[in-house]
């Protein structure tokens, strides 16, 4: 009996984090920064150590509370579980809200049939992987090139799928009042494309995580727009019609409760993310519904260990949670290249 009672102990330990694991906490400390790549010497490494072992008794703690039915989402050991809330939100960059909508002129076109319970522009190929930002703020970036990638494929390039380069924007729109790492907006970036003539792709100009000098090539443009649309502040029924009709949508979303730092799977619905504190961006790509929950379909810059292979599925219809529908816009296309 003590066998089994030990072994059952070890199997709630190891799926807690997601693989079989000792239960040595030494152990799986070494383990993480294996997974992970991290190295730290000396007087750091015990400093990381008790960082994630705070980080892990937090995860732990709320996956016991779900196993009871009182959260509808689940959290999991990831590459930010070394690291203190204030390290994290170095990574929330977005601006001052003061600017961040008033560039897109654009009308948005509600007329629509009805709308279908669910929708995935990921199962028809317009959405392009998961990419990673890093150590660096720069999401508003990611948001932007998405929601380009999608609609150049849907509507200039059908089914061709273009990667854009989010470096581009980092390195050459900072008189669109961008800050590369530090932040930036969406609308200003999609005004810099346009006015600019286009944005280069992915592979011209790679991603480096870091604020360069603009190196633009106009010979190596992936996409361009003829100008860019804002959705009413709040509004998650015009989210949801634009979403449907017209393509991804980019969002301006608080992403700064620690729940979110670790979200692993399942409809995210804590209270603690309001929609009054705007400081990451991202990209709704669809909606749906689960055992009778609305939710949103979000795609995040936070490589494919974060989440749902990269997605988070946010309470849809719930109070504008997370500010989902708070500074939602989209560009319109140009395809005449």
């Amino acid at each position: 009996m003590k066998v089994l009672v030990a072994l059952c102990g070890a199997l709630v330990l190891a799926e807690s984090f997601g693989h079989v694991i000792s239960t040595s906490p030494v152990d799986e400390w070494k383990t993480f920064k294996t997974n992970y790549g991290k190295v730290y010497e000396g007087s750091e490494d015990d400093k990381r150590y008790q960082i994630w072992k705070q980080n892990v008794a937090f995860i732990n703690q709320h996956n016991s509370e779900a196993d009871k039915g009182r959260h509808s989402y689940r959290l999991g050991v990831n590459a930010f579980a070394d690291m203190t809330r204030k390290e994290h939100k170095r990574l929330l960059r977005y601006g001052d809200l003061s600017n961040a909508q008033h560039f897109c002129k654009g009308k948005p076109d509600y007329r629509h049939g009805k709308l279908p319970e669910s929708m995935d522009w990921r199962s028809l190929g317009f959405i392009t992987p998961v990419k990673n930002q890093g150590q660096c703020g720069s999401p508003w970036a990611f948001a932007v090139t998405g929601s380009v990638e999608a609609r150049h494929a849907m509507y200039c390039s059908p089914h061709q799928l273009v990667s854009l380069s989010e470096q581009n924007l980092m390195d050459c729109s900072d008189k669109y009042g961008n800050y590369g790492c530090n932040g930036g907006y969406m609308d200003t970036s999609f005004e810099y494309i346009r006015e600019n003539g286009g944005i280069d792709t992915e592979a011209s100009y790679p991603y480096e995580a870091k604020d360069g000098k603009c190196r633009f090539n106009p010979n190596t443009i992936g996409a361009k727009i003829r100008g860019c649309v804002d959705l009413p502040k709040g509004n998650e029924t015009a989210l949801q019609i634009i979403v449907y009709t017209n393509g991804p949508v980019t969002i301006g979303m608080n992403a700064g409760a620690p729940s979110m730092e670790f979200y692993k799977s399942g409809i995210y619905d804590d209270p603690q993310c309001t929609s009054t504190d705007i400081n990451h961006a991202a990209l709704v790509v669809g909606y749906g519904v689960m055992d009778g929950k609305k939710y949103w379909i979000v795609k995040n810059s936070w490589g494919t260990g974060w989440g749902m292979k990269g997605y988070i599925l946010i309470a849809r219809d719930h109070g504008n949670l997370c500010g989902v529908a708070s500074l939602a816009s989209y560009p319109e296309m140009l395809c005449d290249f």
